[in-house]
């Protein structure tokens, strides 16, 4: 568990907030605690934190309800649910709306050890496929384009800029650098990109 982490720990219960805090506090993570559902979402709205471990029953607004909130307005926060009932049907649900793991009272070290290290792993694993997926977009976003210089990522990066124009664009550049497939690019990008690409060759035009 070397990573450290923004932690918040939501609970009704003072014991519980209290012996999460500073098991958390040991292993050097940035902790805070709330008490209720809203004072949950009052702190997300001031700093967004990493990691929330919420109580699934809680007066107000339970667990369920926040994780919902959660998942809807602060997407990049994961979420461990806390459950004294063991009830299998509320830890499915959370799971299934996006909760990342949950954790049964009353817990060990060593329980809430093997869920943070799945956490960590969870991280890992999402942190690698945005990586990826980044990597590949750069290699597939614009079709029979290559190129990785800064002056390319320049390119690739005002091509869906330029393409919400309605403006006339002129490309300039020597024979061969590659004008047509920009303009191919841009069209597909575009608002027109259901209608026909036409490209004219403005040299065998007449006077």
């Amino acid at each position: 568990m070397d990573e450290k982490m923004s932690i918040m720990v939501v609970d009704d219960e003072e014991i519980v907030r209290e012996s999460l805090f500073h098991w958390f506090k040991k292993y050097g993570h940035a902790v805070e605690t709330a008490s209720s559902g809203f004072e949950a979402l009052d702190k997300l709205e001031k700093r967004p934190f990493q990691l929330l471990f919420v109580d699934i029953k809680m007066p107000g607004m339970d667990g369920i309800e926040l994780l919902e909130k959660v998942k809807t307005e602060y997407p990049d926060s994961m979420v461990v649910i806390i459950t004294a009932y063991g009830s299998i049907e509320s830890a499915v649900k959370a799971m299934r709306i996006g909760a990342s793991d949950y954790l049964l009272k009353p817990f060990k070290p060593d329980q809430l050890s093997l869920v943070m290290e799945r956490i960590s792993h969870q991280k890992r694993l999402l942190f690698e496929h945005d990586y990826l997926k980044g990597r590949l977009e750069k290699i597939t976003r614009f079709d029979n384009i290559i190129g990785q210089s800064p002056a390319m990522e320049h390119i690739f990066t005002l091509i869906p800029e330029v393409a919400q124009s309605d403006s006339s664009i002129l490309l300039l550049g020597e024979t061969g650098t590659g004008k047509e497939l920009v303009a191919k690019a841009i069209h597909a990008k575009s608002r027109r990109a259901h209608l026909p690409f036409i490209a004219i060759n403005c040299g065998a035009l007449s006077d």
